[in-house]
């Protein structure tokens, strides 16, 4: 009888012990899973901010060549008709 027992709780043992292995098993691969998923999620952003910081290099340098001297002077002249004090401006009509 008290075999049977010791039987009884090395069963009971190698059962908790499946069980707990198992659930162990399944928390790894969800884990991995979770892994896998952070992985590829951050090599988007890492493409989203590669994109991003060249955009925001074309952005500063238009903002730098439209602050120019020679800009501003091309503008003004173009769009505003402005001529410097020792010029002449001459206008043809159609």
């Amino acid at each position: 009888m008290e075999n049977y027992k010791q039987t009884k709780r090395f069963e009971n043992i190698v059962r908790l012990a499946v069980l707990f292995l198992t659930a162990l098993v399944c928390v790894a691969v969800v884990s991995f899973v979770k892994l896998g998923q952070a992985r590829r999620e951050n090599a988007r952003y890492d493409e989203l901010i590669a994109s991003l910081k060249e955009e925001n290099s074309r952005v500063n340098q238009s903002i730098e060549d439209m602050t120019s001297y020679e800009y501003l002077e091309e503008q003004a002249r173009d769009r505003l008709g402005m001529i410097k004090g020792n010029e002449t401006n001459i206008e043809f009509v159609d």
